[in-house]
């Protein structure tokens, strides 16, 4: 099974590793409402669609990457000239699940 690490921290103590089985926005959602900060690295475009904020680095990965190419709610991120996130997230917000599958 994919595992997936996070870091959790209160205010005051040292950030420690929480693995989780996958990434599921409702795991997010639910360190959200309790009050969390969460900054996740993902790829998965269904979690990515739920943020309320995305930083999408590139505009290629390792040596060609490290810019930041869009920052913003992943409508913005959608609609942004290029972004390679953006081209897939646009499909994935406004049509659904079964869009981000081709």
């Amino acid at each position: 099974a994919t595992r997936r690490l996070a870091k959790t921290a209160t205010p005051g103590s040292v950030c420690r590793p929480v693995a989780f089985p996958a990434c599921q926005p409702a795991q997010f959602h639910r360190l959200v409402e309790q009050g969390n900060t969460v900054v996740v690295i993902e790829h998965n475009l269904d979690v990515i669609k739920c943020a309320d904020w995305v930083i999408d680095l590139g505009p290629e990965g390792g040596q060609g990457g490290g810019q930041v190419v869009a920052a913003g709610p992943p409508e913005v991120i959608a609609r942004t000239p290029g972004s390679a996130t953006g081209q897939y997230l646009g499909p994935a917000l406004w049509a659904g699940p079964a869009a981000a599958v081709s």
